[in-house]
């Protein structure tokens, strides 16, 4: 009708049978993970009473179930989160200080700039420019990259963009790069910003590795 307002619901409905398939899914694929990258005895019991608390929040019936973006995460868990993901927490569990700094310029990057997992990996280091006032990262569509070696690069999801980032992440990157990535070993054989600190390119899975042991030390 003229004259009147309407709204649109943003808000995804679905079906708790989808979340049930959902929460089981994620219980496996995490226990699937723990094998694959050999989680140490001291995060097993953690990990085990985190798999059973996703199992036991599947829904129970075959209701439609509307998911609220607020919902998604409790109060202060991100701030927590990313405070023992700080390099200087004396609480995180990580013991070298590159590797330190490589996860919290790694999260800082996700949270301030909303970028997938796979458009972070892709990060290369000519693409980001700190040496002017306007910072930024560009995201490049990098099809067929003879330096990735992962079987699913981040092509089909990644839309080029330019990235204005903060004077504070600027410094991050070039203390990260200058101190830290460039005398790690083979980190010159690729472009790529973020490296392993024993072989080189940083993969999926070893990401995930981090971020499993950030969640599992925070419970």
């Amino acid at each position: 009708m003229k004259g009147r307002s309407q709204f649109i619901d943003i808000y995804s409905s679905v079906s708790l049978s989808h979340q049930y398939n959902r929460l089981t899914t994620l219980s496996e694929y995490i226990l699937f993970l723990s094998k694959v990258i050999n989680v140490s005895n001291e995060y097993i019991e953690k990990l085990t009473k985190l798999i059973k608390l996703i199992k036991e929040s599947r829904p129970k019936n075959h209701k439609t179930l509307s998911i609220k973006p607020e919902s998604e995460l409790p109060d202060g868990l991100l701030d927590e989160f990313m405070s023992i993901a700080n390099f200087s927490n004396p609480n995180n569990p990580f013991q070298d200080i590159g590797i330190r700094k490589r996860n919290h310029l790694m999260f800082i990057l996700l949270k301030e700039l909303g970028i997938r997992r796979g458009e972070l990996l892709s990060i290369q280091i000519q693409f980001i420019d700190i040496g002017t006032v306007k910072s930024s990262i560009t995201i490049r569509r990098t099809h067929d990259d003879k330096f990735d070696t992962r079987k699913k690069q981040a092509v089909s999801k990644t839309k080029e963009r330019r990235l204005p980032i903060s004077q504070k992440i600027a410094q991050l990157i070039d203390d990260y790069i200058m101190n830290y990535c460039s005398k790690i070993p083979h980190a010159n054989t690729h472009p790529y910003l973020f490296v392993t600190h024993r072989k080189g390119k940083l993969k999926d899975v070893q990401l995930v590795q981090v971020l499993l042991i950030m969640l599992l030390y925070r419970q």
